[in-house]
């Protein structure tokens, strides 16, 4: 369904859930609860629940001096974030020429990620769209998943894993870029983060030993092809 937002002092386009707006002469995205139906209600959970979490992280975050949106405006049933740029994976498509854009985007994205975690928040869900770049900033989006991390560090770890395996499975493998990346964020973690992506591989590899006979049969699935390469970047990379 298509409908016209109104925020204060923001003029606004027509979008479905997602849409740019401008609130106050800048450059805004307003976001509403999503609709699904039954059965993406029970793989998702309540869409609702999700919405007022996430837009409760914006709130609760600013100010914080982490590389996260500044909220430009809330109220009943939306939220709206400044833009933050480009999303790394768009960023590598459009930089095919270029591509040591790319590589040094996707290494500001490393370093970010571990000064979130090294000021004690996981993101839950670092994939390549869910990081901005602009002007070598970064800025994490689509924070429903983002919460403290706790002392065992395992959603730490599991940040880590989540965005050299996204990142393994876009770009095809482990690529000098991946490699820059891995030594970004071991060079900006000031609290040993890497160790528990390490240690969460190598409880893995029983498991990707068990799916590695299903690799021809999926072969045209990249993100089943980048499980094996990633749980042996981490594994041998300790």
């Amino acid at each position: 369904m298509t409908q016209t937002s109104q925020t204060n002092g923001a003029k606004n386009k027509q979008f479905d859930r997602i849409g740019q707006v401008e609130v106050d002469g800048r450059v805004g995205w307003r976001k509403e609860p999503e609709t699904l139906s039954l059965s993406l209600r029970l793989r998702k959970g309540d869409p609702a629940k999700g919405f007022e979490r996430e837009k409760a992280t914006y709130i609760a975050l600013q100010g914080k001096g982490l590389p996260i949106p500044e909220l430009l405006d809330s109220g009943d049933g939306f939220f709206v974030i400044a833009d933050a740029g480009t999303n790394l994976n768009r960023v590598r498509m459009h930089t095919i020429d270029t591509p040591e854009v790319f590589h040094r985007a996707l290494s500001d994205g490393a370093t970010a990620l571990a000064r979130l975690h090294s000021a004690g928040y996981c993101h839950g869900r670092p994939a390549l769209r869910d990081i901005c770049w602009e002007d070598g900033c970064i800025t994490f989006i689509d924070l429903d998943r983002t919460r403290p991390g706790t002392e065992d560090g395992r959603c730490y770890g599991l940040d880590i894993l989540i965005f050299f395996f996204n990142t393994i499975a876009q770009t095809g493998g482990v690529g000098p870029e991946v490699l820059a990346a891995r030594e970004a964020y071991r060079a900006a973690d000031t609290t040993g983060n890497w160790q528990h992506a390490v240690a969460r591989a190598k409880r893995l590899r029983p498991l990707a030993a068990l799916l590695s006979p299903l690799s021809k049969k999926f072969k045209k699935k990249r993100e089943f092809r980048s499980i094996q390469p990633t749980i042996a970047f981490f594994t041998s990379s300790d």
